[in-house]
């Protein structure tokens, strides 16, 4: 079996295999890849590590360990990276990519809910989750928002994130470290101009009288 990705060695992973009582464990990430690849252990099989609010495929795990690689060079917090992506692996729609998430810096009175926006091929999770890996949120869709912007008001290190709804209403996500803003708002452009390109080229469908002239040929 192909060993999937590298997962950090100092993770210590519990996992309760599909017919067991109980679970066995803890594994480090090489020992629990070991086991994959031997088939001792199932991807269906169930896991828990220090930072999940609940149990999850194995599979899920991965997943959300792949996204999570990507981001921490950014300056997110780990454990509520791997919160939030969690949870949007259950909220989201099956074969939904995510393509990167800002997370609010933690404030002075340390509240335990976070914002965050998550940027997907389906539009933008806008919410907030706490470190019991409870998320509260919905997603906009593409066509809802029409423009993501980065606004500096003074803070060098960090930033506000802007969201114009074609509604005409207009969202906020405060206190985000600013290179978290300016790959999340230079993703979201990306995505928007490929979007647009995509519709530009889409086929202009026929009018109702070609239609009868072509069915009556």
């Amino acid at each position: 079996m192909k060993t999937f990705f590298e997962l950090p060695e100092y993770q210590l992973f519990h996992v309760f295999r599909e017919g067991d009582s109980e679970p066995c464990g803890p594994f480090s990430s090489n020992q629990l890849l070991t086991l994959l690849n031997e088939n001792v252990v199932s991807r269906q099989d169930l896991v828990f590590y220090k930072g999940l609010a609940r149990w999850h495929r194995l599979h899920d795990v991965f997943d959300i360990h792949e996204r999570v690689a990507n981001f921490e060079s950014e300056g997110h917090d780990p454990e509520i990276l791997n919160l939030a992506f969690a949870e949007l692996s259950k909220l989201s729609s099956e074969g939904e990519e995510f393509y990167d998430l800002v997370i609010q810096e933690k404030g002075m009175l340390g509240n335990r809910w976070r914002d965050v926006a998550a940027l997907s091929d389906r539009g933008v999770w806008i919410g907030a989750v706490d470190r019991r890996g409870e998320f509260r949120g919905s997603r906009l869709e593409s066509d809802e928002v029409r423009q993501a912007t980065a606004v500096y008001p003074g803070r060098w290190d960090l930033g506000k994130l802007r969201f114009d709804l074609v509604c005409g209403g207009r969202l906020e996500i405060k206190r985000v470290p600013r290179r978290q803003l300016r790959r999340f708002v230079a993703m979201w452009r990306q995505l928007s101009a490929e979007r647009w390109e995509s519709r530009r080229r889409r086929p202009l469908p026929l009018p109702m009288a070609a239609h009868v002239a072509v069915s009556g040929t």
